[in-house]
């Protein structure tokens, strides 16, 4: 379903590596406000990293209003203001 997302850029961290291939992802698979998400375990194993530096990347969108989580629903996109 994801097939594998591809991180390689030495000179970022791995959690800004992780942010850029999220979007990269958002657009490529043409996600708008209120679309869902997939689970964390699913994009942890496509991007090949850890659950935590997914989380942490997941905050960052998050605390941007990027996404929100909803009980029973996940996470879905949202559009964050400006």
């Amino acid at each position: 379903m994801l097939g594998t997302l591809k991180i390689n850029k030495p000179h970022t961290t791995l959690v800004d590596q992780v942010e850029e291939s999220l979007i990269e992802y958002f657009k490529e698979q043409g996600l708008r406000p209120g679309s869902s998400i997939p689970p964390e375990a699913e994009l942890a194993n496509a991007l090949g990293v850890a659950r935590t530096v997914l989380r942490e990347a997941l905050s960052r969108f998050k605390m941007t209003g990027m996404i929100e989580s909803r009980t029973k629903r996940g996470m879905i996109l949202a559009e964050p203001s400006i």
